[in-house]
């Protein structure tokens, strides 16, 4: 949610015509806070159990996939979440999320725990990952930016 907030600052217009992507650890959440932000449309890859879940959180603009492979072939959105949250951090796992990133859009990994935020801002930054925003809350840490022109992921 911490890692949303900013979108709150974008006028309702243009929150409207936004796309959202988000996966993993903690999916369903920020789910349902994009559509409180009122962003136009929202996929969100989550179990079957928490695809249920969200079924009690009607939305025409939230829609659950069960796995990353429902997204269409040159789908692409403004932002891309993906969770870490009680996972094991693999820089490599993040590679066909941000092949769904539209350029200049932002990818946001979330759920990192405190001790392995540097580790993690180290291998994506590596990779070509520009930091613009970062925050943290009870033991969890996320990292928003940018991948950069000739980026070595996706």
């Amino acid at each position: 949610m911490h890692a949303l907030c900013p979108i709150n600052t974008i006028d309702i217009g243009r929150r409207q015509k936004m796309k959202l992507l988000v996966g993993g650890p903690g999916a369903p959440l920020a789910a349902l806070g994009a559509t409180a932000l009122q962003i136009g449309t929202v996929h969100a890859v989550v179990s079957e159990s928490e695809a249920d879940a969200l079924g009690t959180f009607p939305s025409p603009h939230l829609s659950t996939l069960r796995n990353l492979e429902m997204v269409a072939v040159g789908r692409h959105y403004h932002r891309v979440l993906l969770g870490f949250a009680g996972t094991t951090w693999d820089v490599h796992a993040c590679t066909p999320w941000i092949q769904h990133l539209k350029p200049e859009g932002q990818f946001i990994v979330f759920g990192i725990a405190e001790t392995q935020v540097g580790q993690v801002f180290k291998e994506m930054a590596a990779k070509g990952f520009a930091l613009r925003a970062s925050g943290r809350r009870h033991d969890f840490s996320f990292l928003a930016g940018t991948m950069e022109h000739g980026h070595r992921l996706g």
